[in-house]
């Protein structure tokens, strides 16, 4: 042996890196772009970690999607704790989508998400999460029509940002979710 340093193999640490760098190539490229190399010269492994940790790029991209999704659920949680609080929903709702809808590349990377999903129903689960989460939550605080219809206003609402390069001003968006919430004692 050398008299080196010697380092302590961490293969968890080494997989969450794979991972968490899957990920966020899949933020900035959406998830057409991964490559095994592009990610592996993100997370600053060799290449063939890549295929050592993953039978296949689908199965790592698919691991790099359920770390978004857990991400989001952890966004969710705490979105539900703000809407207990003593704020306006539709205030707080605003707030939220416009600080999403003001990040060009997530919105990009989620509506390729949403698209790849439409032609691989398997990701569906995974597409439908923020939306199912938030219709959850708003059913809480309102009947299930309205929250549907919020939730899809914010689907819309991506849609449009990305179109336009332009998140909707916050009191725009906090105008009509006002005004789809009117009828409920939101």
């Amino acid at each position: 042996m050398g008299v080196g340093k010697r380092t302590t193999r961490d293969p968890e640490g080494r997989r969450r890196m794979i991972i968490e760098a899957a990920a966020e190539l899949i933020v900035e490229d959406g998830v057409g772009g991964l490559t095994h190399r592009k990610i592996a010269a993100r997370a600053g492994v060799p290449l063939g970690s890549t295929t050592h940790y993953f039978e296949s790029l689908t199965d790592l991209r698919d691991a790099a999607l359920e770390f978004l999704a857990a991400m989001m659920d952890s966004g969710l949680a705490e979105l539900g704790r703000e809407l207990a609080g003593d704020q306006s929903v539709a205030r707080v709702l605003a707030r939220v989508f416009h600080q999403y809808l003001s990040d060009p590349v997530r919105v990009r990377a989620d509506a390729a998400f949403y698209v790849v999903a439409t032609q691989d129903p398997g990701l569906r689960p995974l597409a439908t999460r923020w939306f199912d989460g938030l219709v959850d939550i708003l059913s809480g605080i309102t009947d299930q029509q309205t929250a549907v219809a919020v939730a899809v206003y914010g689907d819309g609402a991506m849609l449009h940002a990305m179109l336009h390069d332009t998140a909707l001003s916050e009191e725009e968006l906090e105008m009509t979710i006002e005004r789809l919430m009117e009828n409920t004692n939101a």
